[in-house]
């Protein structure tokens, strides 16, 4: 009966370790502790079993795997790893069975003392494996899974474990180092946390929002500085949170899918010879970094922090590679200043000639032809001034949603002025900034208008000094135009300029790509939050620090307390200059002294938000001398008696 214990503790036949526990349950001449002592080494053989169907089943070597189960290349790494831990258990079975042959008169608890301390091993490899089959995991799961149990008081456990993660960790490093320095992952089983995107969906409309804060953590710029055209053919990818172990923080992972989208596109822009182009990325080290990514194989405990410093270093060389290319061969600073002539109405002659050649088409109901006659204006209005490059106007176009079109919206509203941008100035001016951008230019547009309308009934009044309804005409008229005059000049000098100034200082002295994009999605906030812009979602991404750097599906979006006040005042003057162009003195008569109750009103509303806003935020710098020149002397602070709310 002794060899046939012996055998059972080599042999995976389950048959046969039935059969043995049958005859120990007739066995009448052995002790109740005997029994017991052979009940526990036979739970032994039953995980040696157990174990090694599992890893032949893994690897192919049954009939009968045709249940539809995809094994990939860490359930084999980790198959094989358990193999080679099972070595000393196969040794000692066989000196085993030489010590039995030399001695027929070997005690059972003999037998139990050889192979006591391979029983716990064996329950914790197959305590693996039961959640390995019953939660199917797979990749970064399974890495977590072993990591999690090596953290335990059986020192011989912990070093067991290690080694298996060690084991899983080559496959796991082969296809980061494909990630970093080829752009490509072969993983036809998703293992990698870094997943292609299955479908990626056109993003018709996009909310943007006021906060005049940015992300300070340069790892949170990362989600939203990789971005592509929407015509790209590069494929995107996303990290599989499920599959990132807890020793890998989400941090690292950002950077690991940030160097890899750079390398992705890098290598399909010069396909010729991209393996040029990444030694150049990585400043001709790349060879030095792939021998330090390998050699982590090797290592049985895996220390992130020295990971993070690898890829610290990489991340550097990608930036300056990066800034290399957008200053010397995009003019980045030349399309800076291009993004603020047209976007921010800096170039004004040509959007004053561009109003004055559209001006029978802004407000008129939209049809399918807008669009065409609004670019047809803007490419008549460069030609009229003459002082803008064909090369730099081929850039921009104006396009407006169908689905707006055929409901017949306001221009104001869903116009939509687009900028082409050319690889690889999209992870600078990336979809939701271009944006942001265009829901500014829209205000500042509309402004452009009313003002240029306000001068235009300006001198249509001097012309006509005889009207019955001259008096109310005339100082609504004084008001708003002393109004928008003043907000024009407070957002193209005190904001706009003074902010374009100060980013373009600071970009002068910076060669880091990472920092260029920083201070120029600081420069869009700032802007954005001076300028009153309501429903602005900024920043369009964030990462919570309470989460340890888990992204935030959603983010706050609120009106900015300013913009409904202006929005009013805007309308105000619409209807006033609506009502002064139809030459009907009766409604002349009924809505003036109406409209010029209304925007003292507002007029009123909007100087008590405005110091609300410099008293309470110290980010208002600028609004202050908004204030002192629409309030000077305190002129309408004492008209209104305004003097108890501020």
């Amino acid at each position: 009966m002794l060899h046939e214990i012996i055998l059972s503790l080599l042999c995976p036949d389950a048959q046969f370790l039935e059969e043995q526990n049958e005859a120990l349950k007739l066995n009448l001449f052995l002790h109740p502790s005997e029994k017991c002592l052979l009940r526990r080494i036979l739970s032994v053989a039953k995980d040696f079993a157990t174990i090694k169907k599992f890893s032949e089943y893994v690897n192919g070597k049954v009939d009968g795997n045709d249940d539809g189960k995809s094994y990939g290349m860490y359930l084999k790494a980790f198959t094989h790893g358990v193999e080679k831990e099972l070595i000393p258990y196969h040794r000692d079975i066989i000196d085993l069975q030489e010590k039995a042959l030399l001695n027929p008169s070997m005690t059972i608890s003999e037998l139990q003392c050889f192979i006591t301390k391979h029983y716990n091993p064996l329950k914790s490899y197959c305590a693996l494996i039961n959640q390995i089959e019953n939660r199917q995991l797979r990749g970064g799961q399974l890495l977590q899974l072993i990591y999690e149990n090596s953290t335990t008081g059986d020192e011989e456990i912990v070093q067991s474990l290690n080694r298996l993660l060690q084991e899983c960790h080559v496959a796991f490093f082969k296809q980061l180092s494909s990630w970093l320095f080829y752009g490509q992952v072969h993983d036809r089983y998703k293992e990698f946390f870094i997943q292609p995107l299955e479908s990626v969906e056109t993003e018709k409309t996009i909310t943007v929002a006021a906060s005049p804060k940015i992300p300070v953590d340069t790892i949170a710029a990362f989600q939203f500085f990789i971005e592509f055209n929407a015509a790209s053919n590069i494929r995107k990818h996303q990290i599989e949170s499920t599959l990132v172990p807890s020793y890998i923080s989400y941090s690292l992972a950002q950077k690991i899918l940030f160097l890899g989208e750079t390398i992705l596109m890098v290598t399909s822009k010069h396909s010729n010879a991209s393996n040029k182009f990444v030694n150049s990325i990585y400043n001709g080290k790349e060879k030095k970094y792939m021998q330090e990514i390998i050699e982590f194989e090797t290592k049985v405990c895996l220390k992130p922090y020295a990971l993070e410093k690898i890829l610290d270093e990489m991340r550097s060389s990608v930036m300056e590679y990066l800034w290399k290319l957008a200053i010397t061969e995009c003019y980045l600073y030349e399309q800076v200043k291009l993004i603020k002539d047209f976007y921010l109405l800096s170039h004004g002659e040509l959007f004053t000639e561009f109003l004055r050649k559209s001006d029978g088409i802004l407000y008129k109901p939209l049809t399918t032809s807008s669009v065409r006659i609004l670019n047809y204006s803007l490419q008549q209005a460069a030609l009229s001034v003459g002082t803008i490059k064909e090369s730099s106007l081929d850039k921009f176009e104006f396009t407006m949603p169908e689905e707006i079109i055929k409901e017949g919206g306001n221009i104001f509203n869903c116009l939509k002025l687009t900028y082409k941008t050319e690889w690889p100035l999209q992870l600078f001016f990336t979809a939701e900034v271009l944006h942001n951008y265009n829901v500014l230019f829209l205000f500042l547009l509309r402004i452009k208008k009313i003002q240029m309308d306000l001068h235009g009934l300006w001198l249509k009044n001097v012309k006509q000094k005889q009207m019955k309804c001259w008096k109310e005409a005339w100082q609504l008229r004084t008001g708003l135009m002393f109004l928008i005059d003043n907000l024009q000049y407070y957002l193209q000098v005190d904001v706009l300029e003074t902010e374009f100034s100060a980013l373009m200082k600071a970009a002068n002295e910076t060669k880091d790509f990472e920092k260029l994009q920083q201070l120029h999605l600081l420069f869009l906030s700032k802007i954005l939050t001076h300028s009153f812009v309501s429903h602005v979602q900024w920043p369009p991404k964030k990462l919570s620090s309470k989460n340890d750097g888990h992204m935030e599906k959603s983010s706050e979006t609120r009106p900015h307390p300013v913009n409904a006040c202006l929005t009013k005042i805007f309308k105000i003057c619409e209807k006033f200059i609506s009502v002064m162009a139809s030459d009907k003195s009766l409604s002349a008569d009924n809505e003036l002294p109406l409209l010029l109750e209304f925007f003292h009103q507002q007029l009123s509303v909007l100087i008590i938000s405005m110091s609300e806003l410099t008293s309470r935020n110290i980010s208002y710098k600028h609004l202050n001398q908004f204030l002192l020149r629409l309030d000077f002397n305190n002129w309408f602070t004492n008209k209104f008696d305004l003097t108890k709310y501020i």
